[in-house]
């Protein structure tokens, strides 16, 4: 069994996945979201399978971006947030990336399209959608609570 097919199996129960600071995250969220960030990056990126940047360590945000590029046929690669900016920057020109997730607030300057949930004053498209419904934020609404993720 796969992990994808793990994750699938566990969404089925209320079970836990991952607690950071005080939010708790069901494995049923974990795969919603996760399918979200497929659905987008298969929407948005279509048969092109470049790897998906993912800059960061213990945001609650990491694993959804990491599962999510897994189910969209894209390889991830992760960069630690301690990593100096330069050498972020070498490897985010060495994968030439479509996307980049920046949890960690940088702004980083690349060609890629950089999410950035971290971004000063948060604002930005929300590019999570149940369903292929309207975006939402995390906790607004009916139906699944899904991560907000930003275009800077």
């Amino acid at each position: 069994m796969t992990v994808l097919e793990q994750l699938t199996a566990f969404a089925q129960t209320g079970r836990t996945a991952l607690v950071n600071r005080e939010e708790r995250v069901t494995y049923r969220e974990l795969n919603a979201w996760s399918d979200a960030f497929a659905a987008w990056l298969l929407e948005s990126l279509g048969e092109d399978r470049s790897p998906v940047v993912l800059c960061g360590d213990k945001e609650t945000g990491f694993l959804p971006c990491l599962f999510g590029a897994l189910k969209a046929g894209r390889a991830y690669v992760p960069i630690d947030s301690v990593v100096p900016e330069d050498r972020a920057a070498q490897i985010i020109g060495d994968v030439c990336p479509k996307v980049v997730v920046d949890f960690t607030g940088r702004m980083l300057d690349c060609d890629a399209v950089v999410l950035s949930p971290a971004a000063p004053g948060g604002a930005g498209e929300n590019l999570c959608r149940a369903g292929g419904g309207s975006p939402r934020k995390l906790g607004g609404g009916g139906g699944p609570r899904l991560h907000p993720l930003y275009l800077r």
